[in-house]
């Protein structure tokens, strides 16, 4: 059982945790309400979260993100976030990347040629829209 932790969402919100169970990573890159109402509607317990501490007590991931992946990276890495992510990893800590956060994943993006996080090796190539009449 973990301590009672106090961890501010948004200026507005505080969640009391007296167990970290599903953390949602805070980056500043999009969906994390999203995400978080699905697992309340499905009752499963979890936070959003900042701090890599509190994120690497958790019994799973959640990597959500809207974005570009060069200003996500550098989010991550001014954060901790990098390197708490690559642990947690290397622990076998379950991590579902969602949009950004599944390209982040990979080692590298076409997206502002960015180095990322290198979980998985592999590289998030651009879409070519050949047909221009397509959005």
């Amino acid at each position: 059982m973990c301590k009672k932790y106090i961890t501010p969402i948004k200026a507005s919100y505080i969640v009391f945790l007296t167990q970290i169970m599903i953390g949602i990573i805070d980056y500043n890159a999009g969906n994390l309400t999203s995400v978080k109402r699905a697992l309340d509607y499905l009752s499963i317990p979890c936070a959003i979260l900042l701090d890599p501490d509190r994120l690497a007590k958790c019994e799973r991931i959640i990597f959500p993100g809207v974005g570009n992946a060069a200003s996500a990276m550098k989010t991550l890495k001014e954060r901790g976030l990098d390197a708490m992510l690559t642990s947690a990893f290397a622990r076998g800590t379950p991590i579902l990347g969602i949009c950004l956060g599944a390209q982040i994943i990979l080692s590298r993006s076409e997206e502002g040629n960015t180095r990322c996080l290198e979980l998985i090796s592999g590289l998030c190539r651009k879409l070519e829209v050949r047909d221009r009449t397509l959005k």
